[in-house]
């Protein structure tokens, strides 16, 4: 077989050729770092709108580092060990950036500018304790079980092959999926939502069976994604969107009915994209 070399230049201008009017497989797109908040201070509403800010206290690095009063004092009371944080601490403990709906189209030319003035000011994530996550959510609710199976067992296989700069490296926190309890969910033993969550490529969000979907069609609220939680946190729009666009590629080979052997028995990474036609 013929094969592509997919170095870092060749997949960014990959996705610099992609029409920023067509549609695609609705997908989702997360960027988790400690300085989230002080980058949204100073970026209008035109940079934002159609972001969610949230705080995860669960991120290491994510502590609030206020000194005010209200923040650090010695009473008992219950609300003192609650997990979120006062309103007046927002700005320090925001730690994370998504898109309120699915974006539609394979690009992200609407936040270019906030993604930008991020990179500019990029502190590696490692500098936190830990490496965060840019999770990715791929629209998934037509899939089969098998057909999702099918993506975590091919897609682990991606990563195993992946150069660095594709993943971001390995993280201390998602495992490699349990492949029996994938199985056990195919043969309808329990849901997707009992496999487990914190894996390199989770199905929990999808539902027990397969519900309509074209592209094109708008959002409804709820969450049938495939996520890859695997890739490390990046500000680079490129290479959110060429992971989105493998991704995607992915999905829609399982949901086509494509022969994960061609995928599972690729020796290198160029195989596999070769083969999704990237």
């Amino acid at each position: 077989m013929r094969t592509n070399h997919y170095d870092q230049p060749t997949a960014y201008a990959i996705v610099a050729t992609i029409d920023p009017n067509e549609q695609v497989r609705r997908w989702g797109w997360e960027i988790e770092t400690p300085i989230i908040g002080e980058q949204r201070s100073r970026s209008d509403w035109r940079e934002t709108d159609g972001l969610k800010f949230e705080s995860d206290p669960s991120l290491s690095g994510s502590e609030c580092e206020c000194e005010c009063e209200e923040c650090y004092h010695s009473c008992n009371c219950d609300n003192c060990d609650r997990a979120d944080y006062l309103d007046h601490c927002e700005g320090c403990a925001t730690n994370e950036v998504s898109t309120y709906d699915p974006v539609m189209t394979g690009t992200l030319d609407q936040w270019a500018r906030f993604l930008e003035r991020l990179e500019d000011n990029w502190s590696p994530v490692e500098n936190w304790g830990e490496n965060w996550g840019g999770h990715l959510h791929i629209e998934a609710r037509d899939l089969t079980k098998r057909q999702a199976v099918n993506v975590v067992v091919a897609g682990c296989h991606l990563i195993d092959l992946a150069p660095n700069w594709f993943t971001g490296g390995e993280d201390n926190y998602n495992d490699r999926p349990d492949r029996d309890r994938l199985e056990s969910c195919v043969r309808g033993e329990v849901s997707p939502y009992h496999t487990k969550r914190q894996s390199w490529i989770s199905i929990t969000n999808l539902p027990s069976e397969p519900m309509p979907y074209k592209v094109g069609d708008q959002p409804d609220g709820r969450k049938t994604t495939i996520e890859f939680r695997v890739f490390r946190s990046t500000p680079n729009r490129r290479l959110i969107e060429f992971r989105a666009l493998v991704s995607r590629k992915l999905v829609e080979y399982c949901q086509r009915g494509g022969q994960i052997y061609w995928l599972t028995s690729a020796k290198s990474f160029e195989q596999i994209l070769t083969t999704l036609g990237v």
